[in-house]
């Protein structure tokens, strides 16, 4: 008897891994950023930029409660929506 199910050809695989951070875990370790120097705090409005920290997407899931303006490559619709309904905003930026 033969082999049994499906194997990926090898080129086919992904050569490439994308990393993320959902908006729940940005409000949670967000204080823990700034005292690493990852993070600006100026009044109550954090600034990151999640490039800087190799993060190349925003995702939407979980919640925000912190005024957080960020820079990052690509971002969800969600993740956008919940930034902003808690008076942040999302730049985009391009990539290099």
């Amino acid at each position: 008897m033969g082999k049994k199910g499906f194997k990926r050809p090898q080129d086919m695989t992904r050569i490439y891994k994308i990393n993320t951070l959902n908006v729940k875990d940005l409000d949670f370790k967000l204080n823990n950023y700034v005292e690493n120097g990852l993070a600006e705090k100026s009044g109550d409005t954090y600034s990151i930029n999640l490039s800087q920290m190799d993060v190349q997407k925003l995702l939407g899931k979980g919640e925000i409660r912190k005024k957080v303006n960020i820079s990052v490559k690509t971002a969800s619709e969600k993740a956008i929506e919940k930034v902003k309904a808690a008076g942040g905003k999302v730049v985009l930026i391009e990539s290099q």
